[in-house]
């Protein structure tokens, strides 16, 4: 591995696919970490994996995204974001109320693919909002997990936990994905769909 760190590699410029330079991957690996510390970043992000994986590649390719990388968006897109606080779902005697969490998640994916259209887009950059309703993206998360774990007696950071984390966002991401199949079936899908993995 050392070896591995050591030896240099190219630097290619994306765009024109130009070396740049070459640099010890030691080198690039120290500048993440030392400024990572810095200034809290939340991680690397690599725009060749992320375009592997772009749900829209017949309209664009990917570029660039926000710090967190929480979702990466083509030219004027937004993507409408809504949270469930897990905190409000616990059950009596240490349990999720898991009932209650799938309405929860139902009426959220309703809620978010509705703010899509009642939205009031700037008049001044009419791309936005035809981009927003040309791939009508929401983003669904959580928040609340410490204290559902709190409840359910379980330490965070546990095997125990890992898994009750795993099992709480299979349950979101299924339920979210199903919501949003019966909305397209309702009324109709994403308009750019077409091409679209």
């Amino acid at each position: 591995i050392s070896r591995t760190l050591n030896e240099e590699y190219d630097l290619i410029n994306p765009q024109d696919g130009t070396i740049w330079r070459r640099i010890a991957a030691q080198k690039v690996f120290d500048a993440l970490v030392e400024h990572g510390h810095r200034n809290g970043e939340p991680g690397v992000l690599f725009l060749d994996a992320a375009n592997r994986a772009n749900p829209l590649p017949h309209l664009y390719q990917l570029e660039a995204t926000n710090p967190c990388g929480e979702q990466w968006l083509g030219p004027y897109e937004n993507c409408c974001l809504g949270s469930i606080n897990l905190a409000q779902h616990a059950a009596d005697g240490e349990r999720v109320d898991w009932e209650r969490l799938q309405e929860t998640i139902e009426l959220a994916v309703h809620f978010l693919d509705n703010v899509v259209d009642a939205n009031r887009y700037g008049p001044a950059v009419p791309e936005i909002e035809e981009a927003a309703h040309r791939a009508r993206r929401i983003g669904l998360g959580i928040m609340g997990l410490g204290d559902l774990m709190f409840h359910m007696n379980l330490r965070y950071g546990t095997p125990e936990a890992e898994e009750f984390a795993a099992q709480i966002m299979e349950f979101v991401r299924y339920h979210a994905m199903r919501t949003s199949i019966q909305r397209a079936k309702e009324r109709g899908s994403f308009p750019a769909i077409e091409g679209s993995i």
